[in-house]
C-alpha cells in the first residue's frame, strides 16, 4: 500500500505504526496503546493505562524522498503527584538505520498519578509540531521513534514528497517486563534496551514493558498470547517483590497460569523466560518498596519477613528456575537476570536510585540479550542459559 502524499491524518498514520498492540482515533488523533484498550476494565489501577499509553518502543516506519517532515502530536508527560515535571524525552529520526536527528515537544500536557492508590488525572495541552530534517539522496527508509515514557497521541504527518509503507518482514518478538525493560534511567527512545536488543537482533519489536508491572495479571498474558511472535520474552522478579504480590504460595500457580494461557495460543512459540537483574536492596529482604524523598528506593520489608512466606529477589530466580524444570516445555528456555546485570556489572555501573540501571547499563543489556535473540532465531538448542 502507498499513501502517496505529502499530508497524512491519524488513519494513515496507523498504517505505518509498530510496536502497539492496539490503537484508536479519539479527538482526532491516533491513541496508542500497548497492551490493549479492551482489557481496561480489568486494570486494578488507572496507573496501568497510563504506562500502556507510553510509547516505549512504538515507532512509525515508512519509505520517502522528503528532506522536510512535521509531525503534529498531542504530548503528555507522566510524573507522580508533587514531583517537579519531567525533563522532555526526545522523539528520534533514523534514515537507514542511523539515528540523524532529535526533536523535543514544546507543548507538553501532563498526567499526574498517586503511586500508592494508582489514581491518575491528565491535563492536556495544544499539539506540538516536530520538524525534521532529512538528508539528501533518498529513498530512504525512516523510522521515527516515540518517546518510551511520555504519551504521544499522533495528529497528522506533513512531508515535502511522498510517504510510501514498507514491507514488514523482520522476526517479531514481544517483550514483556517492567519499568527497566519499558526503559527508566535509558535517556531517549533507542537506548532502552529492549530496542537496543531488537536493532542489533534486526527483529521487530513489540515491548510491554509496563511501569510498576510486570507481575502477571492475566489480561497481560492474553494480550501476549493474541500477538504475532517468532519469540516472545518475559522478565518478571522484580516488581513481584516491590508490590509484595505474591509468597512462596502464590507465585509458581500464578506464573504456570501466565503461561498455559500463552501456550494454548501459541504451542511452539520460543519462550525466553528471564529473571530478575540484580538489585542489592531485595535481594535477600523481601518488600514492599517505596521511593525516598530523596529518590532512591527502599523497603520496608526486614530479613525475617521469608520466615511467613514473603518472596525475596534471589528467592524468586530459585522459584522461576524450578518452575522451568517442572514444566518440561522445549521451547521454554531459562535466562539467568545475573547474566545480563550481575553484581560486577552493578560495581562498574552503580544504580542512582537504587532500582534502575543507568543508560551505560541499558546499552550492555541490550547487546547481551541481542546475542540469545539471534542464538533463539538460529533454532540453536537452549536450555539454561547462565550468561551472555
Amino acid at each position: 500500500m502507498s499513501a502517496d502524499r505529502a499530508s497524512l491524518g491519524p488513519e494513515e498514520l496507523a498504517l505505518l505504526l509498530v510496536g502497539a498492540a492496539d490503537t484508536g482515533i479519539v479527538e482526532g488523533a491516533l491513541r496508542i496503546h500497548r497492551l490493549g484498550s479492551r482489557w481496561e476494565h480489568q486494570f486494578p489501577q488507572e496507573f496501568i493505562n497510563v504506562v500502556a499509553q507510553q510509547g516505549s518502543g512504538v515507532h512509525l516506519v515508512f519509505e520517502t524522498d522528503a528532506r522536510h517532515i512535521v509531525l503534529s502530536a498531542h504530548v503528555l508527560a507522566v510524573a507522580p503527584e508533587g514531583a517537579p515535571e519531567p525533563a522532555p524525552t526526545p522523539f528520534e529520526l533514523a534514515v537507514d538505520g542511523v539515528v540523524v536527528a532529535r526533536a523535543h515537544a514544546r507543548q507538553r500536557g501532563m498526567v499526574r498519578f498517586d503511586p500508592v492508590s494508582g489514581t491518575a488525572a491528565a491535563i492536556e495541552a495544544t499539539p506540538a509540531a516536530l520538524a525534521f530534517r532529512l538528508p539528501a539522496g533518498g529513498p530512504h527508509r525512516v523510522t521515527l521513534w516515540l518517546p518510551h515514557d511520555e504519551i504521544v497521541r499522533l495528529r497528522g504527518l506533513e512531508a515535502d514528497a511522498s510517504i510510501r509503507t514498507l514491507e514488514r518482514s523482520a522476526p517479531r518478538w514481544v517483550h514483556y517486563g517492567s519499568s527497566i525493560s519499558q526503559g527508566a534511567s535509558a535517556g531517549r527512545p533507542t537506548g532502552i534496551w529492549p530496542v537496543v536488543a531488537a536493532q542489533s537482533a534486526g527483529m521487530e519489536l513489540t515491548n510491554l514493558g509496563l511501569s510498576g508491572n510486570a507481575v502477571l495479571d492475566p489480561f497481560a498474558a492474553r494480550t501476549i498470547a493474541e500477538l504475532p511472535a517468532d519469540v516472545i520474552s518475559l522478565k518478571v522478579g522484580i516488581n513481584i517483590i516491590n508490590n509484595d504480590c505474591f509468597t512462596e504460595r502464590s507465585l509458581g500457580p500464578a506464573l504456570h497460569g501466565f503461561l498455559d494461557i500463552m501456550r494454548q495460543a501459541q504451542p511452539e512459540t520460543p519462550i525466553l523466560l528471564t529473571t530478575a537483574l540484580a538489585c542489592p536492596l531485595v535481594e535477600s529482604v523481601p518488600g514492599p518498596t517505596y521511593l525516598g524523598p530523596d529518590g532512591v528506593f527502599r523497603t520496608h520489608g526486614t530479613p525475617t519477613d521469608t520466615d511467613r512466606g514473603r518472596l525475596t529477589l534471589s528467592r524468586t530466580r530459585e522459584v522461576i528456575a524450578d518452575l522451568w524444570s517442572a514444566r518440561g516445555d522445549p521451547n521454554l528456555h531459562l535466562v539467568d537476570g545475573l547474566g545480563l546485570f550481575g553484581t560486577s556489572d552493578l560495581r562498574q555501573m552503580p544504580m542512582a536510585d537504587s532500582m534502575h540501571p543507568g543508560a551505560p547499563a541499558h546499552e550492555l543489556i541490550g547487546s547481551r540479550f541481542a546475542g540469545i535473540l539471534t542464538r533463539t532465531l538460529s533454532k540453536t538448542r537452549l536450555t539454561r542459559v547462565v550468561g551472555p
